[in-house]
């Protein structure tokens, strides 16, 4: 999909309808795809949904009085190619600022290099790459020691983010209490009755409240489980912290500091952001 936003100088004859046309030809008319807004003049906006990834459209405004129709200047985008994992997984995306991020959890059971990555509950004292499945919607729980492992986990062309790549996906929405808003998806979490999510994923992120797995503690006969699913999601940075700690970022509907960080035996959601 693709937003569009054109602007009409008030005054003049009153224009009776307007909106976009697009196309995969240079010059666009309301003869190929169109949008509709309204009469009116001043801002307006239109989002155009359906377009096939890894194509360039042409796209222009319009505008209709009763003198005829007038067009705005063509510009031109080019969708984004799919993105798969090893596994086959398809991933959606979105552009926020400058940064292309996945706009779902990844799924993924190999490394770049086609080994794969153990699927356990595993015990607090393992220092190296795991998963656990929390569901087909959430994605997978990985531990920071597959984060941090050379045979990669991100599809070709795609990285785990570091912390300040985080930092700036935060600042572009304007810092941590709006961002929690901009990034929550609209569905999934646990809400107070008639709450409103006005404002809520309307940067396309679709951060989900996937929760975290606590490791086993076999001395101490706890651990093993999964916590907050519903209420708060996880997301390792490749940012090391300490020894036993590494950076996340935490989205819950009551947390207002996103970056933390926490002990890399935990399994967090993991996002991919584009290489530059």
């Amino acid at each position: 999909s693709a937003t569009c936003e054109g602007y009409i100088p008030i005054g003049g004859e009153t224009i009776t309808e307007r909106g976009f046309c697009w196309s995969t030809q240079e010059t666009p008319t309301l003869e190929d795809n169109s949008t509709k807004s309204g009469a009116g003049s001043s801002f307006f906006s239109s989002e155009i949904n359906g377009l096939l990834v890894n194509t360039k459209y042409y796209v222009r405004a319009y505008a209709t009085n009763k003198g005829g129709t007038s067009y705005g200047n063509i510009l031109s985008f080019t969708t984004q190619p799919p993105v798969t994992d090893i596994d086959g997984n398809l991933y959606h995306t979105t552009t926020i600022g400058t940064q292309v991020w996945m706009a779902e959890n990844l799924k993924v059971t190999k490394y770049r290099n086609g080994d794969p990555i153990p699927s356990l509950l595993w015990e607090y004292n393992l220092k190296s790459g795991a998963f656990c499945t929390s569901n087909a919607i959430y994605g997978n729980l990985y531990n920071w020691y597959t984060v941090n492992d050379s045979r990669n986990i991100a599809p070709i062309g795609w990285h785990i983010p570091t912390k300040e790549e985080w930092t700036t996906l935060i600042n572009f929405l304007g810092g941590d209490n709006l961002a929690v808003e901009k990034l929550q998806a609209t569905i999934l979490w646990y809400r107070y009755p008639n709450e409103s999510i006005e404002g809520y994923n309307s940067s396309g992120f679709w951060a989900l409240p996937g929760g975290y797995y606590f490791p086993k503690y076999s001395s101490y006969g706890y651990g093993g489980e999964l916590y907050d699913q519903g209420y708060k999601g996880f997301w390792w940075t490749s940012t090391n912290q300490s020894v036993e700690n590494a950076w996340f970022c935490l989205i819950g509907n009551y947390d207002t500091d996103i970056i933390t960080y926490g002990d890399k035996s935990w399994g967090s959601s993991i996002r991919c952001i584009r290489d530059n």
